[in-house]
Formats: C-alpha cells, structure tokens, sequence
C-alpha cells in the first residue's frame, strides 16, 4: 500500500483471535489420523462426514468453534486498522477483538462497491487515516488480558511458521511500523520455495519433524 507494507503478525493472532502463539508446532507422522490431530490440537473430533481425506470442512469448523461465515480474521485485521472500510457494527468490542463482527452488522461500508472503487479508496485514505497500532486505543486496551502479552518477546521475532509439511517464515523485520518503530530497509528474505510447496503425496511414512527439525529447532 502507500503507506507502506503491512501484514498479519502474531500480535494480530494473539489479540484478533485469542490463541496461543507459542508451543509445539503443529505437526506429525502422515498416518496420523485426522481424528486425533484434531483432539490434540483442538479439543474437539469431527464425525467421519466432515473429514475429506487428511482435511476437515470448515463447515464443521465454523460450527463446532462459532466462527462467522461472512468475516475472517483478515476482515477483522483490515477493518480495525483501516475503520473507513469497516461495516457499521453497534456492537461494543470484546476479547478475542475479532468475535465483534459476529455480531449484527448494521451496514457495510463498501456495498455495492467494485474491487477497483474499494482499491481506488484504499490509496485515497491509507496514507492518513491508516492506524499502524490499533490495540494502543484505550478502548481496546482494556479489553486485553494480561494473560494476552505473555509471549510478547516473540511478536517480533523473524522464526519459522511451521503447519505439517509447509514452513513459511515470519520476517516482522519487514513491517516494524506496527511495532511502533521506524522501518529501514529489510534484509533479503530467505528462499522458501522448496518447503511452501510440498504435499503429502506419496509421503505417507514421512516424519515431519525430523523432517523440519532444523526449523522446529529455531
């Protein structure tokens, strides 16, 4: 954007969806069945109709967590830093920040607006009315637990993003004005390619972290 490059950090997960940013990844042998992944990670087992191989449906994900169809967390993230694209909402905000927009919403700022006018709008404002730290509004603030800054030290960390077979890297160096710091010239981002493209075809006796462990080990 115009007013710089910005993106989804680990504050954003902490604060927009309340969930733990640390621990272990989330990863494990193929053969592992889907039902048990699920327990681990989620406390919750789908029944087989909502399991499509090593996948489940979000329809059942939605369901069983009460997540709102018609907004994500990158809806969320947008609207509470560029509030000229939010929806009317006369809901108050509440923790984990992103659950407001489950709530009614009166309006949508963008309706019957065409991706060029939402672009073309985006240009016009972000450059001024862009809020590079949203969560300091007192209204917000007090909002946060305090259990919510426990990993703190780790939303700027350049680490690893590891989810079973893929890793992606989390370079905060590149979008330190959501920190609240002045954003020189990043460093050159390593080469991912080779671990964001793999799929578990004819992978079924791969252990992934032995597999990842120079990056689990980060």
């Amino acid at each position: 954007m115009l007013c710089g490059e910005c993106t989804i950090t680990l504050e954003d997960v902490v604060f927009q969806l309340g969930v733990p940013i640390t621990g272990p990844p989330i990863i494990a042998q193929n053969k592992e069945a889907v039902e048990i992944t699920c327990y681990l990670y989620l406390g919750k087992i789908p029944d087989k109709t909502n399991i499509d191989g090593k996948r489940v449906k979000l329809t059942w994900l939605k369901s069983a967590f009460e997540l709102d169809g018609n907004s994500s967390d990158k809806d969320s993230w947008a609207w509470y830093r560029m509030p000229f694209l939010a929806p009317i909402c006369a809901a108050p905000s509440e923790f984990p920040l992103a659950t407001r927009w489950h709530h009614k919403k009166e309006k949508k700022a963008l309706e019957h607006k065409v991706t060029v006018e939402v672009r073309m709008l985006i240009d016009m404002w972000c450059e001024s009315q862009f809020i590079w730290r949203p969560y300091l509004d007192e209204d917000l603030f007090v909002l946060i637990p305090e259990r919510a800054y426990e990993d703190e030290e780790n939303w700027c960390s350049v680490m690893p993003l590891i989810h079973f077979t893929l890793v992606e890297m989390f370079y905060k160096d590149r979008v330190l004005r959501q920190f609240g710091y002045h954003q020189p010239v990043p460093n050159i981002p390593l080469n991912m390619n080779e671990y964001e493209q793999i799929d578990t075809r004819g992978k079924s006796d791969t252990y992934w972290p032995v597999k990842h462990a120079q990056y689990i080990e980060l």
